[in-house]
């Protein structure tokens, strides 16, 4: 399942047995075990990598919960031999509407797990003010959107998702669960300067002869839907698919990867991950 889990998350077998510290091949016989012994296909796979399938999307879903789980009950044993641990704060910078990243659930669950550690979260309005509030000390960790570390920093952990697009429920293309990148070409594409989105598929795009009709400044995620219910437009969604309003529909595009955000420490502080 670790195996698994770790193709899912860098969209790669090779990449997956790197970070492993294995060869590719045993990464391949392990899902390949996994796959037989529940009875169906985990993943597609194509020259550029690796996507979950339908049930492969599930299976890597509870597959977190359990590791999550595991983790959960060994911090709590390790608690019971570590009563009374001296009070720790982790400064935690964070980039404009980034500020509420952590779901009040995934908070309390922190707290309980590491009672001596407050997380103290400060928000900031551009990423090189994150950087700069990390190189100057005045913060340990940093949540910024996009893949990559800016600078003079490290990428402790890059967060991803497959990309969805929104589309008018009245477009014939809505009726479709996923869709190639080529077949948006000819739609009124919105483009975004979000660092986690259209800005990262600029390549693909182009190579797929996508020109943007649009192109909006960050955080404009609420314009966006706004212009995909008026009328004919295509965009990159940003908030969850469960939160998009009637007459918008949320379209996988399985080709496209797209970094939500990551965790970004000072070169010397990798061990606070």
């Amino acid at each position: 399942m670790d195996y698994f889990l770790e193709v899912c998350r860098c969209g790669s077998i090779t990449r997956a047995g790197k970070n492993l510290k294995v060869t590719p091949q045993a990464v391949s016989k392990a899902v390949a075990a996994l796959e037989r012994e529940i009875g169906f296909r985990l993943l597609l796979r194509r020259a550029d990598g690796c996507v979950p399938t339908e049930k492969g999307l599930e299976v890597q879903r509870l597959g977190l919960r359990m590791r999550r789980f595991d983790e959960q009950m060994m911090l709590k044993i390790r608690n019971l031999t570590q009563p009374g641990a001296p009070e720790e704060e982790v400064r935690i910078a964070v980039w404009g509407s980034f500020a509420s990243i952590m779901p009040p659930a995934d908070y309390i669950d922190f707290q309980e797990l590491y009672p001596h550690i407050r997380l103290c979260f400060r928000s900031y309005p551009t990423m090189e003010d994150c950087e700069q509030a990390l190189l100057s000390g005045r913060a340990d960790l940093a949540f910024c959107p996009g893949k990559g570390a800016p600078g003079r920093i490290s990428c402790l952990q890059d967060y991803g998702s497959t990309a969805y697009v929104m589309i008018n429920s009245r477009n014939t293309l809505a009726e479709k669960k996923e869709l190639p990148l080529r077949e948006l070409r000819g739609q009124r594409f919105i483009a975004d300067e979000e660092p986690g989105g259209t800005v990262a598929f600029a390549n693909e795009l182009a190579l797929a002869g996508i020109t943007p009709v649009l192109t909006l400044p960050p955080l404009s995620d609420p314009l966006k839907r706004e212009l995909v219910l008026q009328g004919d437009y295509v965009a990159f969604s940003y908030c969850p698919t469960g939160w998009l309003p009637y007459g918008i529909v949320p379209v996988k595009v399985p080709e496209l990867r797209r970094y939500d955000y990551s965790l970004f420490s000072k070169a010397a502080d990798r061990e606070l991950s």
